[in-house]
């Protein structure tokens, strides 16, 4: 069986960034189109459209929508920023000041739209407030008010940004994980192994070939295949099939072990890959009892229907002393780490000893 890798996470990066960057093109189009285009519907009926009036009344959307890319594209991005804010600010203020300026001027000294009315005999002054005429100070609130607008989508990019560069370190770190992990994994338990079928070729032949492939099979998903992503529920419980039976070769004859699977056969869930070793490893670590009997049982279910995983371990508790304890243990803090990357919000997992003393590892996984 091979593995079917998703989509590179790169890959799914740069289409996300891509689709983003056209939405956003999109919408800036939009926005603007209807400024401009929006005076060409409400002309008076039964009256030809002033197109000397039209083409006056652009000057002030051209205005703020120069701002607007002034701020979006560079002034947000240089200097708002703390020990900048007051060149931020400084700019924008002489920005404001020469467009609003500049609009006036304009339309100071263009010739009006229509012919003075001569029976008019007074020239109405124009509001004042701090000193200035009333139109110039609204023209400045509504510059300020495209100012806002700029610095807020500004930032909520910059923050997009920063989530993907979080989400990207997140991944890298999970992919670590799972190398670490197998790099862990590895070596002792390759060692304990290799002495296990070294006992073996004496007095069981047939027993230490079937040791040897399955090793064989278990070291080649390790280290040949690509699980750094997902992979089919299939492969890992196979994984964990050769790795019970290898671990069971250390085992007396009064520790029963068993591995239940449900798993349809033509399943093609996808899992986050090496969870569950921890947990399996542990069980037989604290779980094995070289002087009582003892049971180790696991069940590994899959409903394709409900979209849910479900790993279940169970064994006696008989934790090792501090003098007994070995090297190199992976322990349950991986396991959490890894269920909180690969399942935010969508598992639980409960564990602990029970009134019985049976220890159980309880893992349930929404995939969807």
């Amino acid at each position: 069986m091979t593995i079917s890798n998703l989509p590179n996470a790169a890959d799914l990066e740069d289409d996300k960034r891509r689709r983003r960057a056209i939405g956003e093109g999109i919408l800036h189009l939009a926005v603007w189109t209807y400024i401009f285009v929006t005076p060409l519907f409400f002309g008076r009926d039964h009256e030809a459209f002033d197109w000397a009036h039209y083409f006056r009344g652009l000057l002030y959307p051209m205005g703020m929508c120069v701002l607007f890319y002034l701020n979006y594209l560079y002034l947000v991005p240089q200097y708002f920023e703390p020990k900048r804010h007051w060149r931020f600010v400084l700019i924008n203020l002489l920005a404001i000041a020469a467009i609003v300026g500049l609009h006036s001027l304009c339309f100071t000294h263009l010739p009006p739209l229509s012919p003075p009315h001569h029976h008019h005999h007074h020239i109405e002054r124009p509001m004042m407030l701090f000193g200035l005429p009333f139109f110039m100070i609204s023209k400045m609130l509504s510059h300020l008010f495209i100012v806002a607008i700029a610095i807020m989508l500004r930032l909520s990019k910059r923050w997009w940004q920063s989530e993907m560069a979080l989400q990207r370190a997140e991944r890298r770190r999970a992919e670590a994980e799972v190398s670490n992990l197998k790099n862990q994994l590895n070596p002792h338990f390759l060692l304990n192994t290799l002495n296990n079928i070294y006992a073996l070729v004496a007095f069981d032949t047939e027993q230490a070939q079937h040791a040897i492939e399955e090793l064989s099979k278990l070291l080649r998903y390790m280290l040949y295949e690509d699980i750094t992503s997902e992979v089919e529920v299939q492969q890992e419980a196979e994984f964990l099939r050769h790795y019970i039976a290898l671990m069971s070769l250390r085992q007396t004859a009064q520790v029963q072990v068993t591995f239940d699977t449900d798993i349809p056969a033509d399943c093609k869930v996808k899992v986050a890959p090496l969870i569950f070793i921890s947990l399996v490893e542990n069980a037989f670590k604290h779980g094995v009892s070289p002087c009582q009997p003892s049971h180790l049982h696991i069940t590994f279910a899959v409903d394709e229907a409900a979209g849910t995983v479900r790993f279940l371990c169970t064994n006696p508790n008989h934790p090792k002393s501090s003098a007994d304890k070995s090297p190199g243990g992976i322990g349950l803090n991986l396991v959490a780490s890894r269920l909180a990357l690969a399942y935010p919000d969508r598992h639980t997992w409960h564990y602990g000893v029970d009134s019985d003393g049976i220890y159980r590892s309880d893992i349930r996984i929404r995939l969807h």
